[in-house]
């Protein structure tokens, strides 16, 4: 497999994109603030730049491996 920045940016992208999925998700069951209204504004505003983190890494992902 051959490296290039675009594989390495894919696999950094997804990695962040991840972490920030785990808080959105479980931040719920972690915290009682996530659970009011404030929380659920919260996780929508954050759900917009983690697709396009995960649009981006695909994208860049394809052209990275050539297919």
């Amino acid at each position: 497999m051959l490296w290039n920045k675009y594989i390495l940016a894919t696999m950094i992208i997804f990695f962040v994109n991840n972490i920030i999925i785990w808080y959105q998700l479980n931040g719920q069951l972690v915290w009682p603030w996530w659970k009011t209204t404030q929380g659920f504004v919260t996780s929508m505003l954050i759900a917009l730049p983690t697709a396009f983190g995960c649009w981006l890494a695909t994208k860049w992902g394809y052209e990275g491996y050539g297919t």
